[in-house]
C-alpha cells in the first residue's frame, strides 16, 4: 500500500489462491475463525497506527488462565516452579548459547526437572521454537523485556486488516495476482525479472522478497521454492542459519460452550466463565476460547518439534488426537464429545506448502544473519517479513508490517 501510493507501480505476485499469507480468516455462521495470527499482543504501534488509519475496530481479549492437571481443572495465575531463579541466572548470561544448553549449565539437577520441561515447553509452544537451537539471549529480550499490556482482537479478523491494505494498493493502481507462483528471480542492479512455474516473465526495478522464511530453507524443489540467478550463497547460509518455528492450531467449533454447563463447573470447582488459556500435559496442550466474545469455539494448539513431528499425519488423525486431549482434560468421553461438535479446522503449518512452518525464532546466529538479510542486494532485492525483525515483537504481525514499512520506505528515498 505505501508504495502504490507514493507512486510506485507495484505489483504483488501470490503463490497461493488468496490473500493475507499466514494470516488466514474463515467466516461461516456468523464467526470468525483465524486459522492463523489471531492476537495483537500489546499496544503495537504500527499494528494499531494501521488499525486507526483504516478505521478498523479492536477490542481487548483478557480473561483468566486454567490449568488441567491429574484430572483436576484448576484457575491458576501459571506459575512455573523456580521461575525466579531461572530469570536471574538468564538475566546474568553475558554469552549467548541455546537455551538447552543454557538448562544443562545451569538447571541440571534432579530439583529442577520440572523448571527445565516447563521453559521446553514454554519455548517450543509460546515461541513455536526448537530448544535444541533457539537463542537463550534472544528469549530472554522477548520473555523478560515485554510489557504486560493486554492483548487486542482485531473486530472482524485479521484478513479485514489484509483487505483494508490490498484494496489500498489496487486503489492506486497497482495490481494482486493470485497462483501465480514464483520459480526463479533473476536480478542485475535495478532490474529483476520474476519467472512463474507457467513460464510467465514479470520485470520490475527493485524485488521485495516475503516468501516465508520455511520455504527459502526448503529450496527450489519444494512447491514454492525460489532460486536467484545469480545465486546469493551467503544469503542462503545465513537463511539456513536462522529457525522457523512450527505449530499445528486447530478450531472447534461446538453446538454449546460446553465448558459453562454445570457438570463442568462442578468438576472444576469453580466457574471457567471467564478462561481464556487452558493448559494441560495431553498431545495438544494449550487450548483457549475467544473470551470475552460468547463463542462455542476452542482452539488448539501445538507448537514446536512435536508439532514438526506430526508434519506427515492427516487432519482426521490429529483432529482424533485432539479429542482424547479434551477428553482428559474435561472429563468427557470422545462420544461426548463428537456429540456437542459442530465442526473441526486444522492448519498443520509445517505441511503447508506455502509456509512450510509457522514463524520464526531467533537461533544463536540469527543476529549476524540478519546484519546481511536486511541490507539490499545491489539496491535491487529486499527481504520483508516476521522473519527480518530485530525488535522484540518476533514472530508477529507486527514484525511483519514494521519491515514491510521499512522496505517500502528504503526503496521511496532511494537508499
Amino acid at each position: 500500500m505505501q508504495l502504490s501510493k507514493s507512486g510506485q507501480k507495484v505489483i504483488v505476485l501470490e503463490a497461493n489462491n488468496r490473500i493475507g499469507g499466514r494470516i488466514h480468516t474463515i467466516y461461516t455462521n456468523g464467526l470468525s475463525l483465524e486459522m492463523g495470527p489471531e492476537f495483537i499482543h500489546g499496544d503495537l504501534p504500527v499494528s494499531l497506527h494501521l488499525l486507526k488509519d483504516a478505521g478498523i475496530g479492536y477490542r481487548a481479549s483478557g480473561g483468566e488462565m486454567w490449568r488441567a492437571h491429574n484430572g483436576q481443572l484448576t484457575h491458576e495465575g501459571h506459575f512455573i516452579k523456580d521461575w525466579n531463579v531461572f530469570e536471574q541466572r538468564l538475566q546474568e548470561l553475558d554469552g549467548d548459547m541455546t537455551i538447552n544448553e543454557f538448562l544443562d549449565k545451569h538447571f541440571s539437577g534432579d530439583q529442577y526437572e520440572e523448571l527445565r520441561t516447563s521453559v521446553r515447553q514454554y519455548a517450543a509452544g509460546y515461541d513455536n521454537a526448537d530448544p535444541a537451537r533457539a537463542s537463550a539471549i534472544a528469549l530472554r529480550k522477548e520473555w523478560l523485556e515485554e510489557d504486560d499490556a493486554e492483548q487486542h482482537k482485531i473486530n472482524g479478523g485479521y484478513m479485514v486488516m489484509v483487505n483494508f491494505l490490498s484494496g489500498k494498493t489496487i486503489e492506486h493502481s497497482g495490481s494482486i495476482l493470485k497462483n501465480t507462483t514464483v520459480k526463479e528471480i533473476r536480478w542485475r542492479q535495478d532490474n529483476v525479472e520474476l519467472i512463474t512455474e507457467t513460464g510467465a516473465v514479470y520485470s520490475a526495478l527493485k524485488c521485495i522478497v516475503t516468501i516465508p522464511l520455511g520455504v527459502l530453507q526448503a529450496g527450489y524443489a519444494s512447491k514454492c521454492g525460489v532460486r536467484f540467478v545469480p545465486e546469493l550463497p551467503a544469503h542462503a547460509a545465513a537463511l539456513q542459519s536462522m529457525g522457523m518455528g512450527h505449530v499445528i492450531k486447530m478450531l472447534f467449533v461446538f453446538k454449546e460452550i460446553f465448558w459453562k454447563n454445570e457438570a463442568i463447573t462442578a468438576r472444576a470447582q469453580g466457574n471457567m466463565e471467564r478462561m481464556l488459556f487452558l493448559f494441560s500435559d495431553e498431545k495438544i496442550p494449550t487450548w483457549w476460547t475467544q473470551y470475552p466474545d460468547a463463542s462455542p469455539v476452542l482452539a488448539g494448539w501445538l507448537g514446536g518439534p512435536d508439532a514438526l513431528a506430526l508434519r506427515e499425519k492427516s487432519n482426521d488423525e490429529i483432529i482424533a488426537l485432539a479429542k482424547v486431549s479434551l477428553s482428559g482434560i474435561f472429563g468427557l468421553r470422545v462420544d461426548e464429545i463428537d456429540s456437542i461438535l459442530d465442526a473441526v479446522y486444522v492448519n498443520n503449518c509445517p505441511a503447508d506448502p506455502y509456509m512450510l512452518g509457522s514463524y520464526s525464532y531467533a537461533t544463536v546466529a540469527t543476529s549476524q544473519a540478519l546484519e546481511l538479510l536486511n541490507t539490499p542486494v545491489a539496491n535491487t532485492l529486499f527481504f520483508a517479513g516476521e522473519a527480518y525483525y530485530t525488535g522484540t515483537e518476533m514472530g508477529t504481525v507486527e514484525a511483519a508490517l514494521a519491515t514491510g514499512k521499512q522496505v517500502a520506505e528504503q526503496i521511496i528515498k532511494g537508499k
